[in-house]
């Protein structure tokens, strides 16, 4: 879960909002400019990055050999693989009882394609990202294999309990938020981003204005610039740091 401006979430989440951080005081925020919803873009952990017009700005995609070998080596284990396309689409081999949970989390509905290798070795579907979920150990097993037989030339890094994604090298949220800046006209310093995983911390890096969960890993708080218990605290000291920049 992590945002590039803080604006958009602010109405449905304001209700969990549980007051002020004691982590930080709002004092110390620089001037946040805050967009309005219509204005955010939504990227797929760096990948992608589209405006409110559904235009597709810079993207990095797997060239088609790679992304069938990946593929490949992520049905070696017992668990379940998701591809994801530019258009935030995503595809599975089949769908089965194990799948259906997973596929519950994400927004859009997955495409069956039986042929889901072939497709990609032929081109026909782009992947810019694998998801593999299942149990963390098999999970963790599985990644020293990917980076031991693709070392330089993917990024591979646990996001979630049960999620082991796969991403193009160089290919970060911090390479998305900095496209994402440099399209808005923004500054580094006039967005807010809130993250709970170890992919975060690009973002984290690219921001002074960085706020953590507060259930995110140690090491992930550690970078952060505060630590919150909800999204809507974070938005919160944000309009705080402005009113108070504004005087």
């Amino acid at each position: 879960m992590s945002i590039c401006t803080v604006y958009s979430f602010y109405e449905q989440c304001q209700e969990e909002a549980i007051g002020s951080s004691p982590f930080a005081s709002v004092h110390q925020l620089a001037p946040i400019r805050l967009m309005k919803a219509n204005s955010l873009l939504s990227y797929l952990h760096g990948s992608t990055v589209h405006t409110k017009e559904h235009v597709l700005l810079p993207s990095s995609l797997f060239p088609s050999e790679l992304a069938a070998q990946l593929f490949q080596a992520s049905r070696t284990y017992d668990i379940e693989s998701f591809v994801h396309t530019s258009d935030d689409s995503f595809y599975l081999m089949q769908r089965t009882e194990k799948s259906l949970p997973y596929e519950a989390r994400i927004i859009v509905a997955g495409t069956v394609r039986e042929d889901l290798e072939q497709a990609l070795r032929r081109n026909e579907i782009t992947a810019c990202k694998f998801s593999i979920l299942g149990d963390i150990e098999k999970l963790h097993l599985m990644q020293a294999e990917l980076i031991r037989q693709f070392q330089g030339s993917i990024n591979v890094f646990i996001s979630d309990k049960d999620c082991l994604d796969l991403m193009p090298l160089s290919v970060s949220k911090g390479a998305g938020l900095s496209v994402l800046a440099k399209h808005l006209g923004l500054r580094p310093d006039e967005i807010a981003c809130i993250g709970d995983s170890y992919n975060d911390l690009s973002m984290f890096a690219f921001t002074p204005h960085s706020f953590a969960m507060e259930n995110a890993p140690d090491e992930v708080k550690r970078e952060a610039r505060c630590v919150v218990r909800s999204v809507a605290e974070a938005v919160e000291l944000a309009f705080e740091a402005n009113r108070f920049m504004r005087g």
